[in-house]
C-alpha cells in the first residue's frame, strides 16, 4: 500500500513538472489532485486508523429526504388538479346551451316547413304491441315499454316523403329522479327515429318512439327531450 501511495505522489510530481509543457496547473488545482490521490489511498488502507471520514447517510436523513420529495410531488399534483379544474371551468363557460323551442317548431325546421309534429300522448306496455303483429317487443325482466305518440301533418300542397333517417336527432326520457333513458332501436315502420314515410297532402300520420323503463317507474315528472342542430324541445308527458 505504501508503494502505491508513493507511486501516486510520484505521478503527481510528474504532472507538476515533466508534463508542464502539456498541462499547466495552478496551486489550487495541484492541491486538489494531491488531496484526491492521498484520500483514495488512505480510504482503501486497512492499517490507517485515521483514514478520511466520509459522511454516512442516517435513517433520519433518508426519512427527511423522502418526506421532502413526497411533499414536492403532492404540491405538484395539487397544482395540476387546480389547473385542470380551471381549464375545465373555462371550457364549460364556452359551451353553448341549446335553444329551447317547442316540438312543432323543431320539426318544422327539420322538414323545411313542409311538416308539423304534435305530441299526442303516452302509454305503458308489458309487451309491444299488445295486438298481434309481425313481431312483438318484449322488455327485460323488471322492465316495461313506454310508447310516446306523435301526429305528423303534411302542410304542403302535394304528396311528400318525410325522411328522418340521416337527420341525427337525439331523443331521451328523464324521470322525476333525474334518471335518463335512451330510446329503443326498433324495426317499426313508424319509429320516429328512422321515419321514412310518404304523407299525402293535407293528411296526417302517427309516429312513435319507445323507451324501456323500470316497471315501477312513476308517471309523475316524466319529460321527453328531442335535440337537433343546436335546438332542443322538452315535453312533459301528460
Amino acid at each position: 500500500m505504501r508503494k502505491l501511495f508513493f507511486i501516486l505522489i510520484a505521478l503527481c510530481g510528474i504532472l507538476m513538472t515533466g508534463c508542464a509543457q502539456l498541462v499547466t496547473l495552478d496551486e489550487n488545482q495541484s492541491d486538489v489532485i494531491v488531496e484526491y490521490m492521498a484520500g483514495t489511498v488512505l480510504r482503501h488502507s486497512n492499517n490507517y486508523e485515521e483514514a478520511l471520514i466520509y459522511p454516512v447517510e442516517t435513517a433520519e436523513d433518508t426519512k427527511k429526504e423522502v418526506q421532502t420529495v413526497t411533499t414536492k410531488v403532492q404540491e405538484e399534483s395539487a397544482d395540476n388538479v387546480i389547473n385542470t379544474a380551471l381549464h375545465a371551468g373555462q371550457s364549460n363557460e364556452t359551451v353553448e346551451q341549446g335553444i329551447n323551442v317547442n316540438i312543432d317548431s323543431l320539426f318544422t325546421d327539420i322538414s323545411g316547413g313542409d311538416f308539423t309534429v304534435a305530441y299526442k300522448g303516452y302509454a305503458f306496455y308489458d309487451s309491444y304491441p299488445e295486438t298481434n303483429g309481425y313481431f312483438t317487443l318484449e322488455p327485460a325482466q323488471g322492465k316495461k315499454i313506454l310508447e310516446i305518440t306523435f301526429k305528423l301533418t303534411n302542410l304542403s300542397g302535394k304528396n311528400l316523403d318525410i325522411n328522418l333517417i340521416k337527420k341525427n336527432i337525439s331523443y331521451k326520457l328523464t324521470d322525476s329522479k333525474g334518471v335518463v333513458y335512451g330510446s329503443m332501436l326498433t324495426l317499426l315502420e313508424n319509429d320516429l327515429q328512422f321515419l321514412n314515410l310518404r304523407i299525402p297532402k293535407g293528411k296526417s300520420k302517427e309516429a312513435v318512439i319507445l323507451f324501456e323503463v323500470s316497471k315501477d317507474l312513476s308517471k309523475k315528472g316524466l319529460k321527453f327531450n328531442a335535440s337537433y342542430n343546436g335546438e332542443t324541445a322538452d315535453i312533459e308527458l301528460k
